[in-house]
């Protein structure tokens, strides 16, 4: 079976609204990377990054959610003053067992009990003291899940491979362009993708270009004109509209809220030894 292409994700306004966040980059089993924060606003900005999330709140009552994507900026709720744990897995990746469990979460949270039934999972992460345990905690129990969770059927590996096409594009991929690697119709590849993912070829590279921006703001010193080029974005107009949908900032404005918020300061990441 192909392999998985690892595309990392950003989630700018939790790392503004968060204290001591930690991320440890994962990129293998499905999954992007495990992080650790503490709340310190009860309202963030979710921006779309195409991933589920599994989220472990520490406080008198501990409790697991899984969240879906959102398709453009939107506002999530956290507990103000509380301890968190999350798993964030790939794009398009789905870790739930379960019928209709993607379309369910798109733009939604469901508690973790209601998808996945393993209190010992919860009860060896609410355990945990720090990112390493918790991580490793997850992982003890998630191993048999990700065996299970990718059949074999065409579907699934056509979803895989056009995902894939589609990272190492960097979203800038129209699905005829698809239609014509794989051999099957935009109709079809569309069906697919609605079926394994609740999403289409189509909204899927959009998310996954608005995130390859984001990548570039954060990692590459180039000229914004020069991201939207690089990017497909031929039409400056267009840029600043999907960009400004996504994030509630226009482009310019993205990059001065990052240097007032000392974004790059607020965050320590590292690889995982997973």
């Amino acid at each position: 079976m192909e392999e998985l292409t690892y595309f990392n994700t950003i989630q700018p306004f939790f790392v503004t609204a968060m204290e001591n966040c930690e991320k440890a980059i994962v990129d293998k089993y499905g999954i992007v990377c495990f992080f650790r924060f503490r709340a310190k606003s009860a309202v963030v900005t979710a921006v779309p990054d195409g991933s589920v999330d599994m989220i472990f709140r520490y406080s008198d009552e501990p409790y697991a959610y899984v969240c879906g994507t959102v398709l453009k900026a939107e506002e999530v709720r956290f507990e103000k003053d509380t301890e968190y744990f999350c798993v964030r897995f790939l794009p398009g990746f789905n870790p739930i067992l379960g019928e209709n469990a993607m379309s369910r979460l798109i733009g939604n949270q469901i508690p973790f009990r209601e998808l996945i039934s393993d209190e010992k999972m919860l009860s060896n992460i609410f355990s945990a003291k720090n990112l390493k345990e918790q991580s490793e905690a997850f992982m003890r129990s998630y191993m048999s899940i990700f065996r299970r969770i990718r059949p074999m059927d065409k579907s699934n590996l056509i979803v895989r491979h056009s995902m894939n096409l589609i990272f190492r594009a960097k979203g800038n991929l129209s699905v005829q362009a698809l239609a014509d690697d794989t051999g099957y119709s935009p109709r079809y590849l569309n069906q697919c993708f609605r079926s394994e993912i609740a999403m289409s070829p189509k909204q899927f590279a959009k998310i996954i270009r608005f995130q390859s921006v984001l990548n570039m703001i954060h990692s590459e010193n180039k000229r914004l004109t020069d991201i939207a080029a690089a990017l497909g974005y031929f039409d400056q107009a267009h840029f600043i509209k999907d960009f400004k949908e996504c994030t509630g900032y226009t482009p310019k404005k993205y990059q001065q809220y990052l240097k007032k918020e000392n974004y790059f300061s607020r965050i320590t990441e590292y690889h995982s030894d997973l």
